[in-house]
This record gives C-alpha cells, sequence and structure tokens, in this order.
C-alpha cells in the first residue's frame, strides 16, 4: 500500500527546513531501521488511526515480514530526523505474502518473477505533503530498480492519489480490489522501460531512463573495446 496525504508538484514555504533538500538513502542500519518502523507507527496509527495487523502497540512501530528481505528507502530532514519512507521488494528475493496473485503481477509475462517488484508502505510526514518529497523518493526507488534489473513494478493505492500514480507512468491494469487493512485500493504497474508512455505523460522518470540508457551504452561500448 502506498498511502501518505500528499499533493504533487506544490511547496510549501512555512520554514526554511522545509525547503531544504533532504537526504535520501537506503536504511541499512538497525538504529535507522527501527527509526523507520517507528515512523510507520506515528504516520499509519497514531495520526491516520489505520488498523495495522502488525502493528506493536507496545512498542510503538510498524514491521512485517516482507521487511526480511525488503529495500527500505528513507529521507531524513536537516536535523536527521525522518520525513519520508518507501519499501521496495524484488519479487526473486522472496515470499510476497500474496502480493503477487492482489497484484496480478503473472501480467509482467516473462518478467516475473525474475524482473518485477513492489512498492509499498510509502509515507510523508505531514509538513511535507505539499513538497515535491514523495517525487524524490519514486525517483530514487525507480533509479534503484532500473539499476538491479527491475522492468515491473507493482503497486496500490487508494482513490485520491491514483492521478500521483498515473502521472508517474503507472497504469491501472486490473479493476479495484479490496485490501484488509486499506479498503478499496487501485493495483496500478509500471513498465519501467516504456518511455513512448512516460513521455507522453512528462513524468519525471524519463530523465532518469536517458541517463541510465546512456550509461548502459558507454558501459557496453567499453567492454566491446576492451581487448
Amino acid at each position: 500500500m502506498c498511502d501518505a496525504s500528499f499533493k504533487q508538484h506544490e511547496t510549501d514555504d512555512k520554514s526554511a527546513q522545509v525547503r531544504a533538500r533532504p537526504i535520501i538513502r537506503v536504511a541499512t542500519e538497525a538504529t535507522e531501521l527501527d527509526q523507520l518502523y517507528r515512523f510507520r507507527y506515528r504516520i499509519y496509527v497514531e495520526e491516520m488511526q489505520r488498523k495495522q495487523k502488525y502493528a506493536d502497540h507496545v512498542v510503538k512501530c510498524i514491521r512485517d515480514p516482507l521487511d526480511d528481505f525488503a529495500t527500505n528507502i528513507v529521507a531524513r530532514d536537516p536535523t536527521g530526523e525522518i520525513i519520508g519512507t518507501v519499501r521496495s521488494n524484488f519479487s526473486r528475493h522472496g515470499h510476497l505474502l500474496g502480493y503477487d496473485t492482489f497484484y496480478a503481477m503473472e501480467t509482467a509475462h516473462a518478467a516475473h518473477p525474475a524482473s518485477t517488484s513492489i512498492c509499498t508502505r510509502l509515507m510523508i510526514a505531514p509538513e511535507y505533503r505539499r513538497s515535491t518529497l514523495a517525487v524524490r523518493l519514486s525517483i530514487f526507488v525507480y533509479e534503484y530498480s532500473l539499476n538491479n534489473g527491475i522492468t515491473h513494478n507493482f503497486i496500490d493505492c487508494n482513490e485520491h492519489l491514483i492521478s500521483f500514480f498515473v502521472g508517474l507512468g503507472f497504469i491501472q491494469h486490473i479493476p479495484l480490489k479490496n485490501h484488509e487493512e486499506y479498503g478499496d485500493v487501485t493495483c496500478m504497474r509500471l513498465q519501467l522501460h516504456d518511455r513512448e508512455h512516460m513521455d507522453r505523460l512528462a513524468s519525471p522518470f524519463v530523465a532518469s531512463l536517458n541517463k541510465w540508457r546512456l550509461q548502459t551504452e558507454a558501459k557496453t561500448e567499453l567492454v566491446a573495446a576492451a581487448p
């Protein structure tokens, strides 16, 4: 589930801290992952009052089995506080807890499971929801996926976020479904190399795809020129 009440292409001038460029990276250390799981709890449980199957109400954190083989990406403000996050799971790395069926990932045909992934747990701190942070996190995970051989990515979201993901290049590929924790959701698929489609939408992913292609071509030429 990708969920955060953000708005695309808007800015918030409330403070210099919000205007400052966040630091985005893959969370790897146990301490930062613990901070991430607590951030999820603050957003989903304390703020949004969502019922969460894997919420620990004593420790006040949310960690689920997908975290065992996930790439968790975090954004931090200049003080080091987590202000946003998104999670990526590659199908080839582990069991997707039924998401492969829920998303009808077989629609990726031969690409699944070797080159497919899912993104979940996209959330933004309240004071950053009118910034471009959601787009920046999306670009980061898109580039990470490209560099690791992913060709198709799958997500689900509630109705108010459909236009955001359509603008990135996602399409609704199956009918509306009911999620046990989030109610009615729209399942969407992104073909990471479909430049023609993303070009028509002026997707922010186009620049990343162009850069990746140039780098790939350069590497191929170097290998071909090697003695």
